[in-house]
């Protein structure tokens, strides 16, 4: 059984793009999940937030995009945190055809999931993305 410690990274092959993924810490991975609440009988989640969250602090960089119309490399931006900007939080949640793979990674690092391969709702391996360990 692999640990993957906080100084690893996963890369996440979509098509072209890739990402790189970085396990989180034990506070970020409770700020996380403390998007989930219960009030008496009822579990509340603010999934939004959570996956928010997940992605601001997994995501640490994504290759083989492009933006503008002369089509210049997109980089991201990191914080001083070392975690991702909100504008780059909102550029990377609108990007179609990776969500689902950037959405899956991120949660599965915050809950603490394993790694070997994405699967989306249905539970289903998610196509044409290929996990990348120790990148």
């Amino acid at each position: 059984m692999r640990v993957h410690t906080s100084a690893d990274t996963i890369a996440v092959k979509i098509e072209d793009v890739t990402i790189t993924f970085k396990p989180l810490t034990y506070a970020q991975k409770k700020h996380v999940c403390g998007c989930v609440s219960q009030k008496g009988a009822s579990v509340i989640e603010d999934r939004m937030e959570m996956v928010r969250l997940a992605i601001k602090y997994s995501v640490k960089d994504v290759d083989g995009l492009t933006v503008g119309a002369d089509a210049k490399p997109y980089t991201v931006t990191l914080g001083a945190d070392k975690c991702l900007d909100e504008e780059t939080i909102d550029n990377l949640m609108n990007i179609e055809g990776i969500v689902e793979a950037l959405t899956n990674g991120s949660l599965r690092l915050a809950t603490g999931g394993p790694f070997t391969e994405l699967v989306g709702e249905d539970g289903n391996a998610l196509e044409g993305v290929t996990v990348i360990a120790g990148k």
